[in-house]
């Protein structure tokens, strides 16, 4: 079961956390980031950048969201 445990907006685009949990057990979530582009301001389209699903905390995975994020838009400009 995937579940958004966090949003937030960050320029044009939207990072979530994800809760990663197959056996609906605690002890066995792992978490991922996802990152959006948003289009006329409230649209969103698929995920340009993905993450890894290998977090161990919901934490782990916000700060690398926020570091591609990053990353990516420094290689664009």
């Amino acid at each position: 079961m995937r579940t958004v445990i966090h949003t937030e907006e960050i320029g044009d685009d939207v990072l979530s956390v994800i809760e990663i949990n197959p056996e609906g057990s605690p002890e066995l979530s792992v978490f991922d980031y996802e990152i959006r582009r948003r289009l006329a301001g409230t649209k969103l389209t698929g995920p340009y950048v993905d993450g890894t699903r290998s977090f161990n905390s919901a934490r782990e995975a916000l700060r690398a969201g926020r570091a591609r994020l990053q990353a990516h838009e420094t290689a664009k400009a």
